[in-house]
């Protein structure tokens, strides 16, 4: 004998369904989104996370001392020659536990440039809360042949993304200039004739400020 359902019956079973989907739609969501917040976790985490180029957006007039930098300058991936470990690629975020991070933009044609670097890396054994990443601002295949002579151990940034470093702390392209980083805040831009050891070691713990040269005493790349 056939049962007849009455619409009020087939009404309550769609009902029902529906609230099963209901449910199943909810878990899924509340599955996804504890996915989600557990990937940002493991990302915000992980020092090796580049960000892709072209993301670092210089602000007009680049930054300026006091300044802290911005998350994409830590994640922008920089070609680099002579790494200790054999990359050819790093992020400054590397580096962004050291108290304090120098970047020093060279030329092997430059003088002065090379006395800067030579004197950042003879400190670099007597002060080891400080990073020191020279950037090649001349013809890449130019920088490894000349470190290695030199005997350098610090890796050099090369590729077109020296360009867009030396563009966020200059208005011009320079060179002969150490830009000094603590704390993760622009602090400094100093000559080839930077400070000593002493000097550098009571910036790092006392906080003492650093006179920066004036932009018109930069030297000009070009």
């Amino acid at each position: 004998m056939k049962r007849q359902i009455r619409i009020g019956e087939g009404y309550a079973l769609s009902k029902h369904k529906l609230n099963q989907f209901n449910m199943r739609y909810i878990s899924l969501l509340t599955v996804l989104t504890i996915m989600c917040l557990y990937a940002q976790g493991q990302v915000s985490d992980g020092a090796s996370v580049p960000v892709p180029n072209g993301q670092l957006t210089v602000p007009e007039g680049g930054v300026i001392i006091g300044d802290e930098l911005p998350e994409a300058f830590w994640g922008l991936k920089l070609k680099v020659v002579n790494h200790p470990e054999g990359r050819d690629s790093i992020t400054l975020r590397d580096y962004k536990s050291s108290k304090l991070l120098v970047l020093d933009f060279w030329a092997s044609w430059c003088k002065p440039c090379v006395i800067s670097v030579n004197k950042w890396e003879e400190k670099l054994d007597s002060i080891p809360e400080m990073s020191f990443v020279p950037v090649h601002m001349d013809f890449e295949e130019k920088a490894l042949p000349f470190i290695l002579k030199r005997g350098w151990r610090s890796p050099s940034v090369v590729g077109e993304e020296r360009k867009l470093l030396n563009k966020l702390f200059f208005q011009k392209s320079r060179i002969t200039r150490s830009v000094w980083i603590l704390d993760g805040r622009f602090v400094a831009v100093t000559g080839y004739n930077g400070p000593d050891a002493a000097t550098i070691l009571d910036v790092i713990y006392s906080g003492r400020s650093i006179p920066s040269l004036p932009e018109g005493l930069y030297s000009p790349l070009y």
